[in-house]
């Protein structure tokens, strides 16, 4: 690497001053961080970002003229740029945080952390250790999400569905708008109206997937699950590295912004396809047959040889044998190593994200280099992969 590609160019935004000297004597003191630019509002931010190019931006949510979100959403559609986000009135794991993630920030500080942090070296060294990380995500332009049934009409089509009258027990093919709601149809043999909602409807859980979120890894799900499709037979678990209040809140976060049902994991669940669980990886979460269907079984941690997130996976490859996906994001510890075992043991598939588009690439990393893995190139490929391996089992027959 050139001299010039080894320092990071830092752009600071906030309208207070006080806090741009903090930031900027901090960051200038570490020998890979440059600040080249400072911006007191939205509307300065970008003429500035526009000229200079910074590698990275630190900029505030709260700003006069043109506030932290909405410069945030330009920049990302003109010229994508990891960014930090700050505020004095958001913590992280709050809906406002999760909103920046979700807008195209890489990660999140609290303001209020500001104010102490030239005297505690912990605070310095988690800052500067987010902006070094920040500059190594490869940035695309972000896209509104919108849900998988808000297609162009170019792009809309009809298929031959069954359809099945509970009332009747009658049977009969209809056109239906594919991977889309549309309220139900009239039974033509006995007047019954059936409903056709995707997100109400049961199914049977006929492979999994799971996803290991770790470290940083609340942007890379942001981007992901709200593309999964409503129609697919299998279940999503998403195991994130994170305290319980901050899973719990994100969960509700998700599940509004997502056409899929987003379940939070409880001990004796009944496992349904379509529906994306998520759990934290500080709870033992384990499948066990039940009848003709898989019950989900979550117990408090206790201290063993292997993490959590082994007994998982170790679990859904027994389990769901070659039915079973494990895919790894964002992460800045190595887990899941004894439980791929068995997942590969019983011909399971393991994936991970580009490391690139990573936050935290640790854990990706060292998966692929130990495992022969399904590299994926960003969140978007994720979805359609999941989507084709959960259509795939869409007609099989399983036995619990």
């Amino acid at each position: 690497m050139s001299e010039k590609k080894e320092m990071i160019r830092v752009v600071i935004v906030d309208d207070s001053a006080q806090y741009r000297k903090i930031l900027s004597t901090l960051l200038n003191q570490h020998p890979r961080l440059s600040v080249i630019g400072e911006a007191v509002n939205g509307i300065e931010a970008l003429d500035l970002i526009l000229r200079v190019e910074p590698d990275v931006i630190l900029m505030d949510l709260e700003m006069p003229l043109l506030d932290g979100m909405t410069a945030l959403q330009h920049l990302m559609i003109h010229i994508p740029t990891p960014t930090i986000m700050f505020s004095r009135l958001t913590a992280e794991g709050t809906a406002r945080c999760f909103d920046a993630l979700k807008n195209g920030a890489v990660d999140f500080f609290s303001k209020d952390t500001l104010q102490n942090i030239s005297h505690q070296k912990p605070l310095q060294r988690q800052l500067i250790d987010k902006v070094l990380s920040a500059a190594e995500v490869s940035m695309g332009a972000i896209e509104p999400v919108f849900p998988p049934n808000a297609l162009k009409n170019e792009q809309r089509r009809k298929v031959k569905s069954l359809v099945f009258c509970e009332e009747c027990g009658s049977k009969e093919e209809a056109l239906l708008w594919e991977n889309e709601d549309q309220g139900g149809v009239i039974c033509t043999a006995c007047g019954e109206y059936i409903s056709l909602m995707e997100r109400n409807k049961y199914r049977r859980a006929n492979c999994l997937s799971v996803i290991v979120a770790g470290e940083g890894a609340f942007s890379n799900l942001l981007k992901l699950v709200p593309h999964l499709r409503q129609d697919m037979n299998g279940a999503v678990l998403i195991v994130i590295d994170g305290n319980v209040e901050h899973v719990d809140a994100f969960t509700q976060y998700l599940d509004e912004i997502s056409t899929v049902n987003i379940v939070r994991v409880t001990d004796g669940l009944s496992i349904q396809g379509g529906n994306c669980y998520v759990g934290c990886d500080t709870e033992n979460i384990y499948f066990k047959p039940f009848s003709a269907d898989y019950s989900l079984k979550c117990q408090k941690t206790r201290r063993g040889p292997s993490s959590p997130v082994d007994y998982t996976i170790a679990s859904v490859g027994e389990v769901f044998r070659e039915r079973a996906a494990v895919i790894f994001l964002s992460g800045s510890k190595w887990q899941g190593e004894k439980g791929l075992k068995e997942l590969i043991e019983n011909n399971g598939t393991v994936a991970v994200l580009n490391p690139s588009k990573c936050l935290k690439k640790e854990m990706t990393n060292n998966i692929s280099n130990h495992y022969e893995v399904v590299m994926v190139q960003d969140e978007n490929a994720l979805a359609a992969m999941i989507g084709k391996i959960h259509s795939h089992y869409r007609d099989t027959i399983v036995t619990a």
